[in-house]
């Protein structure tokens, strides 16, 4: 089974952007916001960053940096602090290539990670200078910008921040709890969804592997479940990793390649055998996607296996005793 597939059916767990569903938390993280002058943003287990609605924007000088590479930078460091603090299950503070203070707090259910709530982008008291000149790429004009955006940025006393982030970790965790039960009943609503788009994949997959050798295509099952071609087309490569066309080929070419071993059928029978219209069709995908053309890749494998091949026989009759004898 496909590991996609597999872990949609396995995953028990809610996610954060289920917790935005719950008004509470959504409030008091712009609470938070309002009250300690903090941007609070979260990010998913995979490292995607998820929209607070009416959260607040960034300080300008963090700003004025992710304009230099639209964030391409800030996104990474996100990402390899958040690995870093879900390792150790602990709030984690740094300081970014920018030289503010960033702070991720992981956050966990039943061992289970969730992700994280990502704040800072303050300053601390005796904090050194950045490197303006660096970070502006030279440019006078946006390092003097840079300077006087720095110096706005909030300074915050080191200890009374810590304080500040331990309540923020009490809030996060206390609204996690309380919502547990009403939050997994969410996720348990969206799970049965996943589930039954799995039912639509899967059923599509037995009956490809039952009728490829006939002449059917995407649009056949996308009628069936009342489902647009586009939007069916994209559910079935989520799920499977390959397009349709690409899974019904692959099951027609695996066929081919059985039948040019354990039988003397002609390469235009085993063609129309396994659902192409067309022999010369057939063995220029099959040579495009094996290697080799049909009747060389059946010459390779029974020599291989030490065959008698009679030459003059189209197709290569042999003894199908032979064949079991060499398998």
């Amino acid at each position: 089974m496909n590991k996609k597939l597999s872990d949609s059916i396995n995953k028990s767990f809610f996610s954060l952007k289920d917790m935005l569903m719950v008004g509470s938390f959504r409030e008091i993280l712009l609470g938070l916001e309002q009250v300690h002058g903090l941007a609070l943003s979260l990010m998913d287990a995979e490292g995607n960053m998820i929209s607070v609605p009416d959260a607040r924007a960034g300080c300008d000088y963090c700003l004025l940096n992710v304009m230099f590479d639209f964030g391409k930078r800030c996104r990474e460091s996100d990402r390899e602090h958040m690995a870093r603090a879900r390792e150790t299950k602990k709030t984690l503070i740094y300081r970014c290539y920018a030289g503010m203070n960033d702070i991720i707090i992981p956050i966990f259910y039943q061992n289970y990670f969730l992700g994280a709530v990502i704040t800072g982008q303050i300053r601390f008291a005796r904090d050194p200078l950045p490197d303006f000149i660096k970070l502006a790429h030279g440019k006078k004009t946006v390092i003097n910008k840079m300077r006087r955006t720095y110096k706005k940025a909030p300074v915050y006393n080191k200890k009374h921040f810590v304080k500040v982030i331990k309540l923020i970790e009490n809030i996060v965790n206390t609204i996690i709890l309380l919502n547990a039960k009403n939050l997994s009943g969410i996720h348990e609503l969206e799970k049965n969804k996943n589930l039954n788009k799995i039912q639509m994949v899967q059923s599509t997959k037995e009956s490809v592997e039952k009728h490829f050798r006939e002449d059917i295509n995407l649009e056949m099952f996308a009628r069936r479940f009342d489902m647009k071609l586009s939007r069916f087309s994209r559910l079935f490569k989520e799920y499977m990793g390959k397009t349709f066309r690409e899974y019904l080929l692959g099951i027609r070419l695996e066929e081919a390649k059985r039948l040019l071993v354990v039988t003397d059928q002609s390469v235009s029978d085993i063609a129309y055998n396994v659902g192409f219209g067309d022999s010369n069709h057939f063995s220029i995908i099959f040579k495009k996607k094996v290697g080799t053309p049909p009747r060389q890749f059946r010459q390779k494998v029974w020599q291989e296996k030490n065959i008698e091949i009679n030459v003059g026989e189209s197709a290569g009759m042999f003894s199908w005793d032979k064949l079991q004898k060499a398998e």
